[in-house]
């Protein structure tokens, strides 16, 4: 029996990391739209005995809080999740949104919360009100000290560790001028990103996407950046849950075609 190929509907381009909204990304599919992801950027994390260091002057903590699936796999693969799970006294281990959880779940580490309305600040807000603790905050060199220092403001000590940096992919353009010019909606999943896309698309496409209207992101941060950059039409995903994005962007390219 054959199976009838699915009609393709509407299409997105995503731009952000090779693993970024993957959940969303099948089930868009699912629903005959077509993603084309660009990769935006590419991670180099710092060397593992460098981390090892910043860690052994820190001492002790109470809490690991990671923001990102990348965050995930440089302290994995410095060796430095291996104390956490079972272990009496360990440090708690913090997911800010379900990517980054999933990441924890594929280095064998469950975490005890996982942010469901964001990243970053968002998830560093329900630690504001709680007692002092020793926090580790792994991020990228473009991420910046806000959430550090956010927590830092209530009270708590926070290590803010430089544990990757982010690398923008530079490409001839004209591959991601096609994919973005084919696109109903443009996702721009972080202000990294947006300016990786910039770089890569040049001025003259980059332009022409500003002029036409509607670019979706993820989070205020990005739309801050967006606005930054002359959209004047910007959409914020209301959730980071992959299936609220899969909903949003849905909804977007339906919206259209009526």
């Amino acid at each position: 029996m054959r199976t009838a190929l699915r009609r393709t509907v509407g299409r997105i381009a995503l731009v952000g990391g090779a693993e970024t909204l993957l959940g969303a990304e099948r089930a868009l599919a699912r629903r005959g739209i077509r993603v084309d992801r660009i990769l935006a950027f590419q991670y180099d994390p710092v060397a593992r005995n460098r981390l090892r260091q910043s860690l052994a002057r820190f001492g002790p903590y109470d809490l690991l809080f990671l923001t990102s699936p990348e965050a995930v796999r440089v302290m994995a693969g410095a060796g430095l999740l291996s104390q956490t799970p079972g272990t009496r006294n360990a440090p708690r281990v913090v997911a800010a949104g379900p990517q980054t959880a999933r990441a924890l779940r594929a280095s064998g580490v469950s975490a005890r919360w996982r942010a469901s309305a964001g990243a970053g600040r968002s998830a560093a807000a329900r630690f504001v009100a709680r007692p002092p603790l020793r926090i580790v905050y792994p991020r990228s060199d473009r991420a910046g000290p806000s959430v550090a220092q956010e927590l830092a403001r209530a009270g708590h000590t926070v290590l803010d560790l430089v544990a990757y940096h982010v690398r923008p992919i530079r490409r001839p353009g004209r591959a991601t001028a096609d994919r973005v010019r084919s696109a109903d909606r443009v996702l721009v999943t972080s202000p990294s990103a947006l300016s990786s896309l910039r770089q890569s698309l040049g001025s003259v496409e980059f332009d022409r996407l500003r002029r036409r209207g509607v670019l979706v992101v993820l989070g205020a941060t990005s739309a801050r950046a967006a606005r930054g950059h002359g959209f004047r039409a910007v959409r914020v995903v209301p959730s980071i849950r992959e299936a609220a994005v899969a909903r949003f962007l849905e909804q977007e390219v339906t919206s259209d075609a009526r």
